[in-house]
């Protein structure tokens, strides 16, 4: 089997999202789900994003507020 192949059937699988699901799901089911599986990446928060940087190859610093504005809360 040749990579092209491989990649293609990958390609298949993905993107098989249940939006139905996934906006049924509130707030507190995935702050739960991110506190009992260890492999799932941190929420990030708003505060998180006021402390970012980000590093250009050249190493030149930029905060992440300068170059990404605020997003507005949820109610």
């Amino acid at each position: 089997m040749s990579t092209v192949e491989r990649s293609r059937k990958r390609f298949e699988r993905t993107g098989q999202v249940d939006w139905l699901k996934l906006k049924a799901t509130a707030d507190k089911d995935i702050h739960r789900q991110i506190e009992q599986d260890p492999d799932t990446a941190p929420e990030v928060t708003e505060e998180d994003l006021d402390r970012a940087e980000i590093v250009s190859p050249d190493g030149t610093r930029v905060p992440y507020r300068d170059r990404v504005s605020r997003v507005n809360a949820r109610a």
